[in-house]
């Protein structure tokens, strides 16, 4: 078996995640009163929360790069 520390990593996180929401709800995603529906709902939200993190990390980036450029053009013209 290959060690891949990336993949451990992920695994850490997961069962990091699962512990934390099985202290937050008091359940795991084993849970058997959500219907179909329900968990659409709760996967459609949580992508829409990454969308927004993927968004405030590019616009962030945008501000730096802009930021450097305007630096570097700045100490040609001095």
């Amino acid at each position: 078996m290959l060690s891949d520390p990336v993949i451990e990593s992920l695994i850490e996180d997961y069962r990091n995640r699962a512990q934390r929401g099985q202290e937050k709800y008091g359940t795991t995603l084993a849970r058997t009163d959500l219907t179909f529906w329900d968990w659409l709902q709760h996967l459609k939200e949580e992508l829409m929360d990454g969308s927004a993190y993927a968004t405030r990390i590019q616009q962030e980036q945008l501000r730096e790069h802009h930021q450097t450029e305007k630096l570097i053009a700045d100490l040609r013209l001095a």
